[in-house]
């Protein structure tokens, strides 16, 4: 689907804290989903109609030979925001997000 002139743009803290997991695995961090505009975002089973994704708030990320529980585990330990994996549609992707009021 094709979303132009969608107005948002990605939460500069998210960018800070996925920099942050890279370094913590020394792994490159592979996005597998990231911003999506509301009808996109309609389209996928599953997906909240209040996402994060819609806000730049939040991307599904993939770490080879990283376990996403580990990366669920990392990102809650370092009080960086939600996040979970292991739910229908993810494979080996873990969700990962910054909250609105996080400043």
């Amino acid at each position: 689907r094709e979303c132009s002139g969608y107005p948002a743009y990605l939460d500069a803290r998210l960018l800070y804290r996925l920099e942050c997991l890279r370094r913590h695995f020394c792994k490159p961090v592979h996005i597998t989903s990231g911003l999506r505009c509301r009808s996109y975002n309609a389209a996928l089973p599953g997906s909240s109609k209040s996402s994060a994704h819609m806000l730049g708030r939040a991307a599904d990320v993939y770490i080879s030979g990283v376990k996403p529980s580990q990366i669920v585990s990392y990102w809650k330990s370092r009080d960086y925001g939600f996040a979970y994996s292991g739910t229908p549609n993810m494979g080996n992707a873990a969700h990962v997000e910054v909250s609105a009021d996080d400043f």
